[in-house]
C-alpha cells in the first residue's frame, strides 16, 4: 500500500500545473523579457508532466528590435522546462530550458549591434536549443542566405556563454563553436 500511495502522491504533484491558468502576457515576459524583444504568443499554453514537467505552447511571433512592424522571427514550437521541485507554486516556476523546434528566424546585418548587445548584458538566460530551424540572413530587405535544418545549442557555462550552430550553408555542412 505504501508504494502505491507514494505513486499516487507523485501523479497527483505532476498533475497540479495542469489545473492553474497561465498567462500568456506573463510566459511572453519570461520568454522575451529579458532580452529586451516583444515576442505574442498566438497558440494555446499547455502544460505536460512526461518525460519532465514543461509548458507547450506554439505560433510565436518574435518582433525586431528597432522597427517593431519587422519580425525578428517565427516559432512554431516551445517548450519550457520547469523544475521538478516547485510545481505548486504557479507564480513562482523555475524554468531550467527553453526548446525550440521549426522556426524560422530573420537577422539583419544592420541591427548586428543590438544583436550583440543582448549577449553583453550580464544577466542570466535561460539554456535555449533550437532543432529544425532556419536562420536567415538580410541586408536592409536583401536576402543573402539562409541556415537550413539549423540546429543552435545556447548555454551558460561559469559565466561564460557558449553557443553551437550546425546547419546547411550553401550546399555545405556548416559548425560553429562560439565562446
Amino acid at each position: 500500500y505504501s508504494i502505491g500511495i507514494i505513486f499516487i502522491t507523485i501523479i497527483i504533484y505532476l498533475n497540479i500545473p495542469m489545473f492553474y491558468n497561465y498567462d500568456k502576457s506573463k510566459i511572453e515576459n519570461v520568454i522575451c523579457g529579458q532580452y529586451n524583444i516583444e515576442c505574442s504568443i498566438q497558440g494555446k499554453i499547455k502544460y505536460s508532466f512526461f518525460p519532465s514537467p514543461r509548458l507547450k505552447f506554439s505560433n510565436i511571433i518574435v518582433k525586431d528590435f528597432n522597427n517593431k512592424k519587422n519580425i525578428l522571427g517565427n516559432i512554431q514550437n516551445v517548450e519550457i522546462k520547469i523544475s521538478f521541485y516547485n510545481l505548486h507554486k504557479n507564480k513562482n516556476f523555475e524554468y531550467k530550458k527553453i526548446e525550440i523546434k521549426k522556426a524560422e528566424i530573420n537577422f539583419d546585418y544592420n541591427n548586428l549591434k543590438e544583436y550583440k548587445n543582448i549577449f553583453r548584458k550580464k544577466f542570466y538566460m535561460y539554456p535555449i536549443n533550437l532543432k529544425e530551424g532556419d536562420i536567415n540572413f538580410f541586408d536592409d530587405k536583401k536576402k543573402i542566405g539562409t541556415i537550413k535544418n539549423a540546429s543552435l545549442k545556447y548555454k551558460i557555462i561559469r559565466k561564460n556563454y557558449e553557443i553551437i550552430l550546425n546547419g546547411n550553408f550553401l550546399g555545405d555542412t556548416i559548425n560553429i563553436d562560439l565562446q
